[in-house]
C-alpha cells in the first residue's frame, strides 16, 4: 500500500518591495533603462478594472504586474523568467 501523504504550507504575501526583490533576483539585475520601460506599460482597464491598475506607477513596485502577483512568492517565481527577455 502506497501511502500518499500532503502538506499544505501557508506562505504569507510579501510586500511590494519585497516583491520586486524577489523578481529581480529571479531574473537577472533589471537595469534602469528596462524599468522605465516596464512603468511606461499601461494595463488595459478592461482587462484590469481594479482601482490599483488605474493609479501612475511611479515607482516598480507599484506596477499593476506586482499588484497581479499579489506578493505570492511562487507566483514570482514562476513569472519573472517569462519576462527575462
Amino acid at each position: 500500500m502506497v501511502d500518499f501523504r500532503e502538506e499544505i504550507i501557508i506562505l504569507n504575501e510579501l510586500s511590494p518591495q519585497n516583491s520586486v526583490e524577489l523578481f529581480k533576483g529571479v531574473t537577472r539585475e533589471i537595469p534602469l533603462r528596462e524599468i522605465k520601460a516596464i512603468l511606461k506599460e499601461k494595463p488595459n482597464p478592461k482587462k484590469y478594472p481594479d482601482e490599483a491598475s488605474k493609479k501612475e506607477a511611479k515607482h516598480l513596485h507599484e506596477h499593476h504586474l506586482f499588484t497581479l502577483l499579489g506578493g505570492n512568492p511562487q507566483s514570482i517565481i514562476l513569472v519573472a523568467p517569462l519576462l527575462a527577455d
